[in-house]
Order: C-alpha cells, then sequence, then structure tokens
C-alpha cells in the first residue's frame, strides 16, 4: 500500500479493482503482443515514492526503469 493509501483510504481503491484493472492491462498488451511490466507486483517502498505520497520520486522511477531493462534487454 502507497502512503496515500495508508494515510487517507480510499473505499473504491481495492486489491480486487486494482486486479481487475491489471486483468484489462493484461488482455490488451496480449493483443497488441507488447510486454507489461507488472509494476503492481513490486513491494511499496516508501522511499521511492514522492512527498505526494502516490507517484515515485528520482529514485522511484530509476527502480521503475531498472524493472523496464530486465524485461527489455533479453529480447533485443
Amino acid at each position: 500500500m502507497l502512503p496515500r493509501f495508508r494515510e487517507n483510504p480510499d473505499k473504491d481503491v481495492t486489491a480486487a479493482r486494482v486486479g481487475e484493472f491489471n486483468d484489462i492491462i493484461r488482455r490488451q498488451s496480449a493483443a497488441f503482443a507488447s510486454t507489461v511490466i507488472p509494476l503492481s507486483g513490486q513491494p511499496a517502498n516508501d522511499a521511492l515514492i514522492a512527498s505526494d505520497g502516490l507517484h515515485p520520486n528520482d529514485a522511484g522511477y530509476e527502480r521503475i526503469g531498472q524493472l523496464f531493462l530486465q524485461e527489455i534487454l533479453p529480447a533485443l
């Protein structure tokens, strides 16, 4: 859970709903033969989150870039 949702929960943001969105993303990705980087499967590390409690900070974006490279480089 990101800090934003720990501090101010939103009843519309549930694990089930996030799972539904992720399923849609996976289906669309398969339809277009693209790669999905499963960011939602990564643990929430507060040190990688900006002060808004939701978006990545610079270190968080760097980590996301590393995850993308792990998937992309083997395909090249």
